[in-house]
């Protein structure tokens, strides 16, 4: 039966998905590198792929791109797809409905700063701050239907330290904004 087919692939995908999550964090938490593969790469073309990927997965949401022609810096690829994924997900999770999501990626002084924001509900000062803890409970804005322990922005979080930047929330009334800076 070809659904069953279909519901047991995305089940195992799930599984696999959740179970590299938690070898993700247990690295992180336990203070061990995730293992970056870090060569020279344009982020313009990785945040372009990861925007028209959430194009397709979120068609309802309107995306606004300011993106470089080429942004050249060294990282791991992959990984730097992972963390602008999460991001995407989780605006188009928690923004509201109607509203469009703005990906702009700029280049200011020595670093590459990625901003992803939407219109959503008021966040508090103690929930963006917890918003890159791990287990934090859904009333707090972070869990997702690809994310339910709330592990893909504390795994973000790692990405970013481990390329030498940071990754940030923050809110402005209507905006919830997104940094990551490498």
């Amino acid at each position: 039966d070809r659904s069953a087919e279909g519901t047991n692939g995305t089940g195992r995908n799930r599984m696999r998905r959740l179970v590299s999550q938690v070898l993700d964090a247990s690295r992180l938490q336990a203070g061990t590198p995730l293992g970056m593969q870090n060569a020279p790469l344009d982020l313009s073309q990785v945040v372009a792929g990861a925007v028209d990927a959430a194009c397709k997965a979120f068609a309802d949401t309107r995306f606004i791109r300011e993106l470089p022609r080429q942004t050249p810096i060294h990282g791991d690829a992959a990984r730097l797809r992972q963390v602008v994924t999460t991001l995407l997900d989780h605006a188009c999770v928690h923004g509201t409905s109607g509203e469009a999501l703005l990906v702009q990626l700029r280049v200011v002084a020595d670093y590459v700063i990625l901003d992803v924001s939407h219109t959503g509900a008021d966040i508090t000062d103690d929930v963006t701050a917890s918003m890159l803890n791990p287990f934090q409970p859904r009333e707090a804005g972070r869990s997702t239907v690809k994310d339910e322990l709330g592990l893909s922005l504390y795994i973000a979080g790692g990405i970013a330290r481990e390329h030498g930047g940071a990754l940030v929330f923050s809110y402005a009334e209507p905006y919830v904004l997104a940094s990551l800076s490498l």
